[in-house]
């Protein structure tokens, strides 16, 4: 035993008024509840990245931890780019020319720190 109930609503999208035939219908078609949909999406969107430059605003930026790699006896390539400034290039240049002593463990290669201050001293 079916029945069907008319409601007048008006969709949320664009204001038309419509009848439903469900307590739960919003929008006038399907066209208008994707566009709604999209909208929202956007807004969201747009909402998130607004809280997203409020948070960094007012977050202190820090520079990278350059206490933990001082006090570092053994350096990797990465550590010794961020600690004197260079490039990567450059350390595997110098190590390839034989101004700096490294040994590697795997793949990784490893420099004494010992090597960097007698290259700059």
């Amino acid at each position: 035993m079916a029945y069907q109930i008319q409601i007048p609503r008006t969709c949320l999208y664009c204001g038309k008024v419509f009848i439903a035939q469900k307590t739960v219908t919003k929008y006038c078609s399907h066209k208008c509840n994707q566009r709604h949909y999209k909208v929202l999406k956007r807004q969201e969107k747009i909402q998130q990245t607004l809280e997203d430059d409020k948070r960094t605003a007012t977050e202190p930026t820090t520079l990278p931890s350059t206490k933990s790699i001082g006090s570092r006896e053994y350096l990797s390539v990465a550590d010794a780019c961020e600690l004197y400034g260079i490039s990567r290039f450059t350390v595997y240049r110098l190590i390839d020319s034989g101004k700096i002593a490294a040994g590697k463990i795997g793949r990784r290669t490893i420099i004494p720190r010992s090597e960097f201050t007698k290259l700059f001293s």
